[in-house]
């Protein structure tokens, strides 16, 4: 397989908005100014409209319906309507169907979000310091699906039959039978797109946390929180669940036994139903 010819595919995507990355430097800055952020998002019509339609959805408990981005930026915050936009601005990548996985038209957005919230609520549980950038690398994780899916549809007998015979992981298979794994695509085009290397880093290793450096942590979130959204059944493709967990991250994160990680799905369960309206926001 000709890696270079996956990697000239990077190329041909259209780039992530510049305004997302403005979005993840001013959700950093504590002096930030709010209308200035709400002002960013009002400039394209479409993400208003897709923001305000999430803004009222039930996971975010507003009392009444928001009707501009200024109203919602100040009822939310930065944190929330930083997340929400850049929410907004994925669901245009991570909704179509991406065969190669076996995963129908709104799949991979649906698993992407659940493993956004489940990032989000690992991050709370531990108070890492920055649960909007741990919601962003969840939901972001899997990006290289929509890069690598039409290499990895001619090469899935192939793939599955290392990961079942063999036993390695399905992103060690990618790596022989394809060239890449989709962690690194999703990390070289989110370098392409200038975001932070901590989301980058993420991205690379959530499947091989232990192998962070910037910030492993953050990893390990991302890497559970692909393991608990496949738990509860979403993006379960043609992947599966052929992946290795690391166990260090449990630990790293506090939980001790079964019964942790059932407390853990009980409340992303929860919060998944509360989104549904994120669900079908492209």
């Amino acid at each position: 397989m000709n890696v270079q010819q996956i990697l000239s595919q990077l190329e041909a995507l259209p780039p992530m908005p510049a305004v997302a990355v403005r979005l993840l430097t001013a959700a950093q800055d504590p002096d930030a100014n709010l209308g200035q952020v709400a002002g960013w998002i009002e400039r394209d019509p479409a993400m208003t409209a897709n923001v305000l339609r999430a803004c009222n959805a039930p996971i975010y408990g507003l009392r009444a319906r928001v009707t501009s981005v200024r109203q919602a930026t100040g009822l939310l915050g930065l944190r929330k309507i930083v997340q929400i936009a850049l929410t907004v601005l994925a669901s245009r990548y991570l909704t179509p169907a991406q065969d190669g996985y076996a995963l129908a038209a709104g799949d991979l957005w649906r698993s992407s979000v659940t493993s956004a919230l489940a990032a989000e609520l690992l991050a709370e549980q531990i108070r890492y310091p920055a649960p909007g950038t741990a919601y962003t690398a969840g939901l972001l994780q899997d990006l290289g699906k929509i890069v690598l899916a039409e290499f990895v549809a001619p090469s899935i007998r192939e793939i599955r039959r290392l990961t079942e015979e063999e036993g390695i992981s399905w992103q060690e298979a990618e790596r022989r039978v394809v060239g890449v794994p989709h962690p690194e695509v999703g990390a070289l085009l989110l370098e392409r797109w200038g975001f932070p290397d901590t989301l980058v880093e993420s991205v690379r290793y959530h499947h091989r946390p232990a192998e962070a450096r910037i910030d492993r942590t953050l990893a390990q979130i991302s890497h559970l929180a692909d393991a608990f959204t496949m738990t509860l059944g979403q993006g379960v493709g043609a992947d599966g669940l052929a992946y290795h967990l690391d166990e260090d991250s449990l630990a790293s994160v506090g939980l001790k036994d079964t019964a942790d990680v059932e407390d853990v799905l009980a409340r992303l369960a929860e919060r998944v139903r509360a989104a549904q309206d994120l669900f079908t926001l492209a």
